[in-house]
This record gives C-alpha cells, sequence and structure tokens, in this order.
C-alpha cells in the first residue's frame, strides 16, 4: 500500500509537538553558547553573560520565561551563571517607555531586608513571581540539608529602582 506524500506531511504535521506561540507584548529570552539575550516588548535587548542560562521558579526551575508585572513596567530574571547560584537582573519601564536595569539586585535586596531575616546567601536569590512593583523572592542558604532551607520575602522595586522591603 502506497501512502502519498501529501498524507505523510499532513500526518507528522499533525504529531510534531509545537510551542506556544510568545505573544508580542511580552519579553523573551534566547540562551547561546554567548550568553542569554533578552528581548522586550518594545524592541531593547540586553545580553547576560554566558551560563546555564535563566532559572525560573522553585515551581518551575527549566522556565526560560521572563517575569513581568500585570503592566509591563517591571521585568526581572534569575541568571543561574554557574549551578547553585542566581542573581536577579531587574528592569523598569521609564516614562519614555525604555526599560533601564537596576544594578547590583542581589545587594541591594541584602542591603533593604530587615536585620532579622539576615539569613541569606546572596549568591543565591530568585524570584518566585511579581505583582505590581513588588517581588517575591527566595534564597536558598543550605544546599546540603534535605529539604533545602529557605527563606522566602517580598521586596518592593519603585519606579527609580530603588528596591525596599515590601510592608
Amino acid at each position: 500500500m502506497k501512502i502519498s506524500k501529501a498524507i505523510l506531511i499532513a500526518i507528522s504535521t499533525l504529531l510534531i509537538p509545537t510551542l506556544p506561540a510568545q505573544a508580542a507584548d511580552e519579553p523573551s529570552a534566547r540562551t547561546t553558547t554567548e550568553g542569554t539575550t533578552l528581548t522586550f516588548p518594545n524592541g531593547q535587548k540586553f545580553t547576560l553573560p554566558p551560563g546555564k542560562g535563566l532559572l525560573g521558579p522553585s515551581s518551575n526551575p527549566s522556565s526560560q520565561v521572563p517575569f513581568t508585572n500585570a503592566d509591563g513596567t517591571l521585568i526581572a530574571v534569575n541568571e543561574q551563571p554557574m549551578t547553585k547560584t542566581s542573581f536577579i537582573h531587574v528592569y523598569v519601564k521609564g516614562s519614555d517607555g525604555r526599560f533601564t536595569e537596576v544594578k547590583s539586585v542581589n545587594q541591594k535586596i541584602r542591603k533593604a531586608i530587615p536585620a532579622s531575616v539576615r539569613t541569606i546567601n546572596t549568591e543565591f536569590i530568585r524570584v518566585e513571581r511579581i505583582e505590581g512593583k513588588v517581588l517575591d523572592v527566595e534564597t536558598v542558604y543550605d544546599f546540603i540539608s534535605n529539604p533545602r532551607k529557605r527563606l522566602a520575602f517580598r521586596i518592593q522595586v519603585s519606579p527609580d529602582g530603588t528596591i525596599s522591603a515590601a510592608r
């Protein structure tokens, strides 16, 4: 029995899984050996250094999707340069529609949180989610224990990029 080429193409098209399309108004990330390039809805691009790529939230660590708030004015990613490290990169949209990167976010978080929760590992802080201008973040300060010792807290990012403990 011979099956026509057109039928084979139609069948294979139906059987090959496709990835969901990224909406044009959402940021995207592409990791190569040269680093991770973030492309924002306004066309701006930011490149992170080479490493393992992006780290998703604890519920889906392999996610490569940047975190974005509902109005698109705050974007964050967890850069994972190597195993057991995570550095947060935050981008704030200005009144001119362009994004500015907030530098040294992990260190700013450490300074912003109350002294009572200073047991954080600044080499591993990751965003879990964004709601408005507030980031829910987590640090893992003991990778040896089972389960790992984690500390969750909330930080606020102001329109000018200032980081403070959320109330």
